[in-house]
């Protein structure tokens, strides 16, 4: 019984393997096509191609989904990196 157990062991190592190797597949894709939409949503607000939001930009984009001023003001305040005054 032992001996069967033991010789089976490769084969079992073989499909973790396998399985990781498709696990790990997947996460890329699903990681590649997040990223793709988060830079679609970007370059829709980003609309003068500057490779940054700037506060007009991010209020428009905000304004045409339904957000009003004091929200707009707390998330951008939130995200600035750069302690832009607006």
């Amino acid at each position: 019984m032992m001996e069967t157990w033991v010789s089976s062991v490769p084969v079992v190592a073989a499909v973790v393997g396998a399985f990781i190797a498709v696990m790990q597949f997947l996460f890329n894709w699903w990681q590649k096509k997040k990223l793709a939409k988060l830079l679609k949503v970007f370059n829709t607000v980003d609309t003068d191609s500057s490779g940054a939001i700037s506060y007009s930009e991010l209020r428009a984009g905000l304004e045409k989904r339904g957000f009003g001023d004091d929200e707009i003001r707390a998330m951008f305040a939130a995200l600035d990196l750069n302690q832009y005054v607006f």
